[in-house]
């Protein structure tokens, strides 16, 4: 829960207090004393003509010239510590905010402009970096168990393959097993560097020409094994679309846009890819008639790490969609989803004719 902090009751000096204290004093004081001096004149010369001889001149300056150092110095140090106080409160926000704390928030309710604007900004800053800190807590505790749970499959299966009396056939069983965990690993490692080197930029090499059409169709070729599996058929409306872009890198998007759809499809279900393309955009759409997904689902898909369907796992990682839409955007371009319980999902992409000329 957050915090509003409050300075700490604690007696410490303050460079900044002297400063400030000092020149709303001098201020202060130069005023009172160039009044003291306006009536100096006036009683000395009688400027004014006023009867001034039933008056003790010297006594009355110098009670006026003592009040005005007395209530002179009291305003200097009530707007001394009045300013200095929430400068100070920040100040000392910003340690506890170095220190780790990114739950720390000062006060926003202050007559000055510029304090008020600056406690704000602190605020969001130290919002903004709690945000970061949750994602990285979040990054480091999944990336953790993603690589916990197959090396632990490896190393039990590895146990048990020890066995010299092992029948042969649960001898092949646990190989594969074994086989499909390091996959997952392989599979893992390769997302998770592929995707820091790219949230780390602002801007890809976008100068390969190819045809887009035929690069989708390569990458449904090279999941065959996958979908074989499920008996699941393709309908494809690829016309010839000529494209100048990131070639290596959009093969990824295909790539995990056809696998996930695959691995939410039913058995002998049906997958649709089309394109189509006119003079500013090409729009791409994976279509399957699986089990679709949730609002909240819908809403949290391209998180990194998020996986709806705990059932499934196993399956990936959830690196894969954040992964695409991450190339998409670097390519200038966009990617959307629908979806409704029960009734499949449609993922869309949009890209620049050429995403050079966005990039």
């Amino acid at each position: 829960m957050k915090k509003l902090y409050r300075i700490k009751k604690k007696k410490r000096s303050s460079k900044l207090l002297l400063y400030v204290t000092t020149v709303v004093g001098l201020v202060v004081l130069s005023t009172l004393i160039l009044v003291s001096a306006v009536c100096l004149l006036v009683f000395e010369f009688d400027i004014f003509a006023i009867d001034i001889k039933s008056v003790d001149t010297d006594n009355t300056l110098l009670i006026f010239l003592g009040g005005s150092l007395i209530i002179g110095s009291a305003i200097t140090a009530l707007l001394g510590r009045l300013i200095i106080r929430h400068i100070q409160n920040i100040s000392i926000a910003f340690s506890e905010l170095a220190s780790g704390n990114f739950s720390i928030r000062v006060r926003t309710d202050q007559k000055l402009d510029e304090i008020r604007e600056m406690s704000s900004s602190f605020n969001k800053m130290a919002h903004e970096l709690s945000k970061i800190e949750t994602l990285r807590t979040d990054f480091v505790m999944n990336v953790s168990h993603e690589f916990k749970t197959p090396l632990s499959a490896i190393n039990g299966y590895a146990t048990l393959l020890q066995n010299p009396n092992l029948p042969q056939e649960k001898h092949d069983k646990y190989v594969d097993i074994i086989m499909q965990n390091a996959s997952r690993l392989s599979a893992l490692s390769d997302n998770i560097l592929a995707l820091s080197k790219l949230e780390n930029q602002d801007a890809i090499p976008l100068d390969d020409t190819f045809r887009l059409d035929e690069q989708i169709r390569e990458q449904i070729l090279l999941l065959d094994s996958k979908w074989e599996k499920k008996n699941i058929e393709f309908e494809i409306d690829l016309p010839k679309i000529v494209y100048t872009g990131n070639e290596g890198l959009l093969a990824r998007v295909w790539s995990n846009l056809i696998d996930n759809a695959i691995k939410h499809s039913y058995s002998d279900g049906t997958i649709h890819i089309t394109a189509k393309e006119d003079e500013k955009q090409i729009h791409v759409s994976v279509k399957d008639d699986g089990e679709g997904m949730s609002d909240d689902v819908k809403d949290n898909i391209f998180e990194k790490f998020y996986q709806g369907d705990g059932s499934r796992k196993s399956e990936g990682n959830g690196l894969g969609l954040p992964l695409a839409s991450k190339i998409v955007k670097l390519s200038g371009g966009s990617i959307t989803v629908e979806s409704q319980k029960g009734k499949g999902a449609i993922f869309t992409v949009t890209l620049p004719r050429s995403a050079k000329s966005n990039g």
